[in-house]
């Protein structure tokens, strides 16, 4: 991973270990993994605390994995797919992740509570009891629908940016308020100049390719896009932030690197690499 992805997992990863770890903890509650010992050999009920902490072992683990798939493994590739087809793949994927945390937390449990190696705790008689009493793979079946939440959550955090999605759970604009806001406008360079070459079809796409290298400059700086219009995408940040880490220069200058990054690609793809201009406000 580049530093650039390794800052964009490590913005992202707390967002996903919160999640993960909610989801864990009432995983654990609905399911009855957490009133009977949440899987460990010798305990009988696991306490509040214990089924929080390891729900938080849990989620941490979970959330670390998914930062990454989603800054360095899955951007790519699910560019190519339908909303449904992305939250598909994605949910299977953090399955697989879960399933990953979960053998990783029972071994560990198995260990320390119990003092038993991963192959004994297979074979263990309470082990296996627990396993065939149908807890765990209801604790899993919860997890999965969550991971389909979370990645829910994840498209429209990406679409609507962390701020906009923040607002509308907490309803901050229920009712009109007064704020100071800087604003970004960045439009494609030459626009009708390539709808022409390419065509309305090639050329839209082209233009989503665009939005989409624009999105997590957007989200690196805690942006919010506040609409599209045509070739041109509108950004906003709380005035405070832009004055404290010039978030809109920022922006641009991100959008560059990121552009010049994926230019064989539009290259390849287009014949063309985008060229853009940038007013702020």
């Amino acid at each position: 991973m580049t530093v650039g992805r390794v800052r964009r997992a490590l913005r992202l990863a707390p967002f996903l270990i919160v999640c993960w770890s909610v989801a864990a903890f009432l995983a654990a509650n609905v399911s009855g993994v957490a009133w009977s010992g949440f899987d460990t050999p010798g305990v009988q009920i696991a306490s509040p605390a214990q089924t929080l902490l390891r729900s938080l072992t849990i989620g941490a683990i979970v959330g670390l994995i998914s930062a990454w798939l989603e800054t360095a493994v899955l951007p790519r590739p699910m560019r190519a797919l339908p909303l449904w087809g992305a939250l598909v793949v994605r949910t299977v994927t953090y399955a697989v992740a879960v399933q990953i945390s979960m053998v990783a937390v029972i071994a560990t449990l198995g260990y320390v509570v119990g003092g038993l190696s991963p192959s004994e705790l297979r074979n263990d008689p309470a082990f296996l009891a627990f396993a065939e009493s149908g807890v765990l793979f209801r604790f899993m079946v919860f997890l999965l629908a969550s991971s389909f939440v979370v990645n829910l959550m994840l498209q429209l955090r990406r679409v609507l940016g962390p701020e906009t999605l923040r607002a509308l759970f907490l309803g901050t604009y229920r009712r009109p308020r007064h704020e100071e806001r800087a604003f970004a406008f960045l439009d494609l360079t030459d626009s009708t100049v390539w709808a022409e070459r390419l065509g309305p079809l090639a050329f839209t796409d082209f233009k989503n390719d665009f939005f989409a290298d624009v999105a997590e400059p957007v989200l690196a700086t805690g942006g919010r896009i506040v609409q599209y219009v045509g070739d041109e995408v509108m950004v906003s940040w709380p005035m405070t932030r832009a004055e404290k880490d010039a978030a809109p220069i920022r922006f641009f200058f991100l959008v560059e690197a990121r552009v010049r990054a994926h230019a064989a690609r539009y290259q390849k793809r287009y014949g063309a690499v985008p060229a853009f201009k940038c007013g702020i406000h």
